[in-house]
């Protein structure tokens, strides 16, 4: 391999550097693809992923092992078939502690083989049937509440379609509120060397403390909007 430095200069300084390595590309060994059983998911039904294996002259790769990463920490390992199949269940609904739907994902590895194989796939799950949408008005100080059942027809191919995704119906619907109190805290992690100014700074980690400092209960009435008066609390 090649280590070069770019350097760039301004007015006769250093402004920024950069190191880069050329290196020689390194063909993967395998071709992993997958897919998932379904376009999107709900409530607890399994996500179920599909794995496929293969050498580059289209054989099968056989008994390759194989590291599944999920849900952010999570994993599993499988190993592909005769075939160069493999099945593995993502155990996302159980992990999941929110109403609003997202992307669940896989990210597959050749587990310490090969580095340079791998494949990254996601899908649409939905906790709930339903999705609650607020609108703050901050002149007034009061929250503007809708319910409506998801539009799943909205889905096509694992894509969601955003704008057409809340058109499902309304209905009645009992909606519990926290609201909470964030503290942005700073904490001292480390110095560095600033390559623009020349001096040393203080590297900084930024964490959220949250704190419930009211409770409210909210019934949604089917077709129609919730006006919520925060301006006691706020």
């Amino acid at each position: 391999s090649t280590w070069l430095s770019i350097d760039l200069k301004l007015n006769g300084k250093e402004d920024y550097i950069k190191g880069i390595e050329i290196v020689d590309y390194i063909k993967p060994v395998y071709k992993i693809t997958s897919n998932f059983d379904k376009e999107y998911y709900r409530g607890t039904e399994p996500i179920n992923l599909n794995i496929y294996g293969k050498f580059y002259d289209g054989t099968s790769a056989e008994n390759l092992k194989l590291k599944v990463s999920y849900n952010f920490d999570k994993d599993k390992t499988v190993t592909l078939d005769s075939n160069g199949e493999g099945k593995v269940r993502i155990d996302y609904a159980s992990n999941a502690n929110d109403a609003d739907y997202r992307y669940a994902y896989a990210n597959i590895e050749v587990a310490g083989i090969d580095e340079y194989s791998s494949n990254y796939n996601s899908v649409p799950y939905f906790p709930t049937d339903y999705n609650v949408r607020a609108e703050w008005d901050s002149q007034n100080k009061k929250l503007k509440l809708k319910t409506n059942k998801y539009n799943y027809d909205a889905i096509k191919n694992g894509t969601i379609d955003y704008e057409k995704i809340y058109e499902g119906e309304s209905f009645d619907q009992k909606v519990y509120i926290d609201i909470v109190e964030v503290e942005s805290v700073k904490t001292k992690i480390g110095e560095f060397y600033n390559v623009y100014t020349g001096l040393i700074d203080t590297q900084n980690r930024y964490d959220d403390v949250k704190k419930i400092i009211s409770n409210i209960e909210v019934n949604i009435g089917k077709d129609k909007e919730e006006f919520l008066d925060l301006s006691n609390i706020t």
